[in-house]
């Protein structure tokens, strides 16, 4: 019996976002003590630009190749797989090159109008070449998804990760510029440093793992070909790089919308700003802790369904569906349930403000509604309907957008008007896009296994860490490692109990983990 690859490439990628998140939430706080509040704040709005620039070259057209990939791999078409690579870096590389002419042709435009600091100049150029170096990076990383190796991809997130930590952090320690231009530009150039390094990794992983591809020989790309593929390209990237773009929009709006009709409600300037903050700095990078899990298999869905979908494999596009979605409720269930008892000592522990825990727990509402859609989302782009990812994205963001403008000014309800935008918005989203794929694909979901016993169990959970910390803090053990330890004991519960009811059975994983391809 062969190892399950689907499983095996998730696991991996689980355990590299984790170490990459673990290392990256470790480097915002050192470089937050050495940048200070207004040097993190400088340092947010050009890494915010640089979203936006790099969203147009690394969403769309790696997911496309992912796709494209996996398909003809499927099928044997080695030729293919060569040319569809080579032309996806000669696509990446000119688009990307002509957004680094027109943002430094623009750069006085973009400190203007978009940055609207004179400070971040230097910052700016030096963000220049990461465009290109990002978009590289991005198509490898795709390629070797769409050929199920994941462990380079996984590796180079971490490489990149630890390269601009110790590039950063080194400089800054050793030169201690005193001018906060220099420092945030130095904070900048990490950015390119760290992509690059991840870059160069991959490069050299390539020649060991496209053996077959490599060795095929010369594949020369007539027009027709290349017209073809641009096409294929286009019809599968733009649907996707809309939404994920009207998203990176939307934040850019939300950061000048929302302080503003938090005014118009009666907020100051400073409590505006103070509250938005709270909300979208500390609670909501909290509420995507499942995407750890949910985005590797977003990234190995695509590929695999796409696979599938090619060889009309239907039983075993509606057998990983149902996985996928199996293990995002497993993992989503109990962390709303933890957000939403425990949002304020949560809060206390990691931010010393545990009054942001009021709005952790009403956004965790909106947790496995938000986790469900990442994922269903995947799967209908492995199955080729973006297209209507793209609407039901759109119309939930739409009706975001309305609830911020007409609820955040109503002095009685002010900030709770975004987060019940928020909410409402990712079960209008998960709600569409689980209707649209049922016309596609049959998922069973079974109501008593796959939902019902593990709230049952995310129910004994909550119950044993509030025993636990009570006991624990009897024995005076201080707070910080009372949370930690009570959390431990009652995710142990959680799993414990998840077999006990027989939401999750020994077999299954067994079956999980032997079955063939």
């Amino acid at each position: 019996m062969k190892k399950n690859s689907f499983i095996y490439s998730t696991i991996i990628l689980v355990i590299a976002n984790f170490f990459a998140r673990f290392i990256g939430f470790i480097y915002k706080i050192l470089l937050s003590r050495l940048l200070g509040s207004e040097g993190i704040g400088l340092y947010h709005l050009i890494f915010h630009t640089f979203l936006v620039i790099i969203t147009i070259t690394s969403s769309g057209i790696p997911v496309a190749l992912s796709k494209i990939i996996a398909q003809k791999i499927s099928v044997r078409d080695y030729k293919s797989c060569k040319i569809t690579l080579y032309f996806s870096l000669i696509l990446g590389l000119t688009i990307s090159i002509l957004l680094c002419i027109l943002t430094f042709k623009n750069q006085d435009f973009f400190i203007k109008y978009i940055i609207k600091s004179n400070k971040l100049e230097k910052s700016l150029i030096a963000l220049i070449p990461a465009i290109p170096i990002v978009t590289l990076s991005s198509i490898f990383r795709s390629y070797y998804y769409g050929i199920k190796k994941v462990t380079p991809s996984a590796n180079a997130q971490i490489i990149e990760q630890l390269s601009r930590v110790i590039f950063v952090i080194g400089f800054l320690h050793v030169l201690n510029p005193q001018d906060l231009k220099t420092s945030v530009m130095i904070a900048t150039l990490g950015i390119t440093v760290g992509e690059a390094a991840g870059l160069l990794f991959l490069i050299a992983k390539f020649k060991s793992h496209s053996k077959y591809i490599i060795n095929y020989g010369n594949s020369k790309l007539g027009f027709s070909d290349s017209a073809s593929l641009l096409w294929k390209f286009l019809a599968i990237s733009f649907p996707i790089t809309i939404p994920r773009l009207v998203s990176v929009l939307m934040q850019s709006v939300n950061m000048f919308l929302v302080p503003r009709r938090l005014q118009m409600a009666g907020y100051s300037l400073e409590q505006s700003v103070t509250a938005f903050g709270e909300v979208v700095g500390m609670s909501m990078p909290l509420l995507f802790l499942p995407f750890i899990v949910t985005s590797a298999l977003v990234v190995n869905l695509i590929p695999n369904i796409s696979a599938e979908n090619a060889l009309m494999k239907s039983s075993n596009i509606e057998m990983k569906s149902l996985l996928a979605l199996r293990i995002t409720l497993l993992i989503s269930i109990p962390i709303a349930f933890i957000f939403l008892f425990f949002g304020a000592p949560i809060c206390g522990f990691l931010y010393n403000k545990p009054s942001v825990g009021i709005y952790l727990k009403y956004l965790s509402y909106s947790l496995i509604f938000l986790s469900l859609h990442h994922i269903i989302a995947g799967i209908l782009h492995g199955l080729g309907k973006q297209i209507l990812t793209t609407i039901n994205y759109l119309i939930g963001m739409t009706t975001h957008l309305i609830c911020i403008y007409f609820l955040v000014s109503i002095p009685k309800i002010g900030v709770l008007g975004f987060i019940i935008g928020f909410i409402l918005s990712s079960f209008i989203m998960f709600f569409l896009n689980l209707t649209t794929l049922k016309h596609f694909i049959t998922i069973k979901i079974e109501i008593i296994n796959h939902i019902i016993k593990p709230i049952i169990s995310s129910i004994f959970m909550i119950i044993v860490i509030i025993f636990s910390n009570k006991y624990l803090t009897l024995l005076s053990i201080p707070t910080q490692i009372d949370i930690l330890i009570s959390t431990f004991i009652g995710g142990f519960i959680y799993l414990l109990s998840v077999f006990v009811t027989g939401s999750i059975k020994f077999q299954t994983i067994k079956s999980i983990f032997s079955f063939r391809k």
